[in-house]
């Protein structure tokens, strides 16, 4: 049970990482959201649709292979 708890612990922390990561990306280009992965989850359809945002294409790219890479953090493929 306690090797259960410790990769659960393992795969919220790297999600926890990822999202932090791209807030921090996004702050750079002046987008700032608050914390917490719903109001992230919730924002990227947003952010991709703004043409106005100021974001570069491979940052689009990034932001819309985010949710597979949170979906997957811990997993082996």
């Amino acid at each position: 049970m306690m090797m259960l708890h410790k990769i659960r612990v393992r795969r919220v922390s790297a999600r926890n990482d990822l999202t932090n990561q791209l807030r921090g990306l996004l702050s750079e280009y002046g987008i700032v959201l608050r914390q917490g992965k719903s109001i992230l989850k919730t924002s990227l359809d947003d952010l991709l649709e703004d043409a106005e945002n100021g974001l570069t294409i491979p940052i689009r790219h990034h932001i819309q292979g985010y949710p597979a890479r949170v979906e997957n953090v811990g997993k082996r493929h």
